[in-house]
């Protein structure tokens, strides 16, 4: 379920684009809209029947659920004890879970029966009283209620409609300080997981269930939740106020954002991404060195707030539509699509066109989902303010539209029943062009668990070559009873017989899941010559969640650190590697963990390699990691080692991390300073050293520093960073020693910039 994002900007809102009206009826707003050609604009349900729809979802009988955010902006029975500037708030208290707690006006309607241009006659509340309930996902015999702090699940094992008791409390701990940046997004992954997503102004800290000791905190980013295993996972951290996350048809997933000029996140499994860093704080690995960026974008159009898109995998729009992201410009009062291409392990994109013009300033489309007829149905908060930027209720909740976006010649559904069909015939749907039914089809043989269906299975993983080998592969996995992924169930006997050729398979797609799914890599695998970036990112994604475990649980032995840096290695040299945005980083990402415990060890397997490749940069940041620490004993190893490696292009290296991560103002002993000073001696040319021994107060490293400054012959890169270097020394003896060599500069900008 894709909740989408609909009050994200903390700045001024202004709606753009060519909007010339508001406040119409149903009926004259889509009169008003504009479509591409073919396209047209239905009403599938308006107010009175449902208002203020935030998150919606057709079930498997094509029935359409949609969440009303009535609630909105504040919880009931609530009261604000403290606000800040961007209106986080601290309650007085942590509500109880529903039934026991404070009641709200949200409410999860379920849309019926149709009428001949697809606009539903009739509704029913599946639950109300909900209080700030912010997504919603149906599946494994029941729905998924996200209302912070708490995930919930109504169970509805007899599809009646009706809970058949009081919500589980699944989860506990999502931020509830600002209702614009809510838990949001819910939906179930092609693996089995329930995926979500968190906005950027709250903070969420979630205790596993599955190991309770581990609490997660986190701002925005993609989590998920094992509804079998129990287990919650950060799965990766950053990002924008993101509400809105979909799958491709590789599983690869696709977030939206509100930063302005890009229009959406490729989000990767153990990945850490680009935040507002002065609003949001820093990302909670303090080691990770570096953050992926959006999507890389051009011609950009519209407002800052991209929300509610989904990857179009319906068959029934023109061929250029196919694959590609189409989403709400909330400010815009629009719907565009975007052009994704591939690029390596991940994407760029461009703006592809209008998909939908509104002339609506009121038009907001917070929420898009794909139907059964493969027409994209558009959830329309419909209201004047698209922010709270004042705390003032005076939100209009008497509105709220979904609206159908139809190609000329798309035929109705006729009435079904997906609960009817034998495994046979929903394995035979894995093959249907309309992503809606393959997802419908996976999640009732996930939840089925029919043992007899894997031999439906078999010739479509091992004879297939194009997507269905793949939809295959992942009902095949749904039918275990526990995450084998995770580290710890290694020991758990895989279903067998196993198919064939799925390790050697000539899709690059079911060989990266098989390592996802499995969560082991194959010991036969050849990923010095792998010619699939995105194999080799799934492979280090696999490989940083295993580090991760095993340096929390079983530690982690030379024996077994080499086996895994020789995969490192491999991909270190694979040419395909060293060509990608994602993987060098990726690669750093995978053996951070191994520093915890043992900082060297990973040194010395890579030095053993003896190779440069992007080496270099797990070296620059290894020792950063180790500087970082203020922990002379480890600086004075990392300098024993430094002078004994014998490799100038390691050292060089690691006089690099030193740089980027030593503390001028902490206390150096004696040894230390002579190992950093005969590294200096030893490469009195190399800029970083020159910079760590200034950063100590080393007065010859001071004196080429300043001599660098002063000199305007110099390079602007070699002078910024002696300002930068000169800058970091907190001594006020030192600064003014400095001052009192400089010359008189006569309009030297640098200069003056440092003094």
């Amino acid at each position: 379920m894709r909740l989408t994002r609909f009050v994200l900007c903390t700045a001024a809102i202004v709606a753009g684009g060519s909007a010339c009206g508001q406040g119409f009826t149903p009926e004259e707003a889509v009169k008003r809209m504009q479509l591409p050609p073919g396209f047209t604009a239905k009403i599938v349900a308006c107010e009175p029947m449902i208002r203020q729809p935030v998150s919606i979802e057709f079930d498997n009988r094509g029935r359409l659920w949609v969440l009303q955010y009535l609630q909105y902006p504040n919880p009931a029975g609530l009261k604000a004890v403290k606000q800040d500037e961007y209106l986080r708030t601290i309650w007085d208290r942590v509500p109880e879970p529903p039934p026991k707690g404070p009641k709200g006006a949200d409410r999860l309607t379920i849309c019926y029966d149709p009428d001949e241009n697809g606009r539903f006659r009739k509704s029913k509340d599946f639950v109300t009283g909900l209080n700030l309930a912010s997504g919603f996902c149906i599946g494994n015999g029941g729905v998924y209620v996200v209302q912070p702090p708490y995930l919930l699940f109504y169970p509805d094992k007899n599809e009646d409609d009706v809970p058949d008791g009081d919500p589980e409390v699944l989860l506990s701990g999502f931020g509830m300080e600002d209702s614009h940046a809510y838990a949001n997004s819910l939906q179930l992954g092609p693996d089995g997981w329930l995926y979500g997503a968190q906005g950027s102004t709250v903070t969420a800290k979630i205790a596993n269930p599955a190991n309770p000791k581990e609490v997660i905190e986190f701002q925005q980013g993609i989590w998920r939740y094992h509804p079998k295993t129990k287990r919650f996972e950060l799965f990766a951290e950053g990002g924008g106020n993101i509400w809105g996350l979909d799958f491709d048809k590789h599983g690869q997933m696709i977030a939206g954002t509100n930063f302005g000029g890009v229009a959406m996140m490729h989000v990767v499994q153990g990945g850490y991404y680009v935040k507002n860093w002065t609003k949001h704080g820093a990302l909670h690995n303090p080691h990770a060195y570096g953050f992926f960026e959006h999507v890389p974008y051009t011609g950009f159009k519209g407002g800052h707030v991209t929300c509610g898109g989904i990857i179009y995998q319906g068959g029934a729009y023109p061929k250029e539509y196919e694959d590609q992201y189409i989403a709400g410009n909330l400010l815009s009062n629009a719907i565009y699509w975007h052009k994704m291409e591939p690029n390596g392990s991940t994407f760029k994109a461009h703006f592809g066109g209008d998909l939908l013009v509104s002339n609506d300033t009121w038009f907001r489309p917070v929420d898009l989902t794909l139907g059964p007829d493969g027409s994209v149905y558009v959830a329309d908060w419909y209201d004047k303010r698209a922010a709270h930027l004042d705390p003032i209720d005076n939100w209009d909740k008497t509105n709220g539209r979904v609206y159908k976006i139809e190609y000329q010649g798309t035929k109705p559904v006729p009435p079904f029943d997906l609960r009817t069909k034998t495994s046979a015939e929903l394995v035979e749907l894995l093959k249907h062009p309309n992503a809606w039914w393959r997802r419908q089809a996976r999640q009732l043989l996930g939840e089925r668990k029919v043992s007899s269906v894997r031999r439906n299975l078999r010739p479509l993983i091992e004879n297939e070559t194009g997507d269905v080998a793949l939809e295959a592969l992942w009902v095949w996995y749904s039918l275990l009873s526990w995450d084998y992924s995770f580290p710890a169930e290694h020991n758990k006997k895989w279903i067998d017989p196993y198919p064939n050729k799925v390790s050697t398979h000539p899709n690059e797609y079911v060989r990266a899941w098989e390592i996802r799914l499995r969560g082991r890599l194959n010991d036969d695998h050849d990923y010095l010559n792998e010619k699939s970036p995105i194999v080799l990112a799934y492979t280090l994604s696999a490989m940083k969640r295993i580090n991760e475990y095993d340096d929390n649980n079983t530690g982690n032995s030379i024996d077994t650190l080499l086996d895994k840096m020789g995969v490192v290695n491999s991909i270190n040299l694979n040419p395909t590697a060293k060509r990608d945005t994602f993987l060098p980083l990726m690669l750093w990402w995978t053996i951070e963990p191994l520093t915890r415990k043992d900082r060297l060890s990973p040194l010395r397997v890579v030095q053993s390699i003896k190779d440069h490749g992007v080496a270099s940069n797990l070296i620059v940041r290894n020792a950063t990691r180790i500087v970082t620490e203020s922990e002379p004993e480890n600086l004075d190893l990392l300098l024993d080692f430094t002078e004994k490696s014998g490799d100038s292009w390691m050292t060089k290296s690691m006089v690099e991390g030193i740089d980027q991560g030593i503390n001028p103002s902490s206390l150096y002993g004696r040894i230390v300073r002579h190992k950093l000073i005969s590294v200096y001696q030893k490469y009195p040319d190399l800029p970083a050293a020159r910079r760590v021994l200034a950063k100590i107060g080393y007065g010859p490293a001071l004196n080429a520093l300043l001599e660098i400054l002063i000199n305007s012959k110099a390079t602007k890169n070699d002078r910024q960073q002696a300002v930068d270097a000169l800058r970091s020394i907190c001594s006020p003896l030192t600064l003014a020693r400095i001052k009192e060599q400089l010359p008189n500069v006569h309009g030297d900008e640098i200069v003056i910039g440092f003094l």
